[in-house]
């Protein structure tokens, strides 16, 4: 299933897999994360208005909007041929 098909205001809980569709920065603008990190989400909003609390494999962790996050499992069907932010070099300012 195309993840661009599933409703995006579905929340996702806590202990899903996601990946990055982004480049985590620090407040401070320094990069943390590549795009393609992969994290769990220990923290999850109310709504799709807040962000997602994921932590990495090292412990360190980051506040995250949905759009900027795949479902783990939907981004291995796809391949890296479909993360089209990925291969397009999109980055969180």
């Amino acid at each position: 299933m195309n993840e661009d098909r599933v409703n995006k205001d579905l929340i996702l809980p806590v202990g899903t897999r996601v990946v990055t569709m982004v480049e985590v920065k620090s407040r401070e603008g320094r990069p943390l994360r590549p795009i393609g990190a992969v994290g769990l989400v220990v923290k999850a909003p109310l709504d799709n208005h807040h962000p997602y609390r994921v932590r990495f494999h090292d412990g360190a962790e980051a506040a995250l909007k949905r759009n900027d996050l795949k479902i783990f499992s939907h981004f291995q069907r796809e391949g890296i041929s479909g993360g089209e932010g990925l291969l397009a070099g999109k980055r969180a300012g």
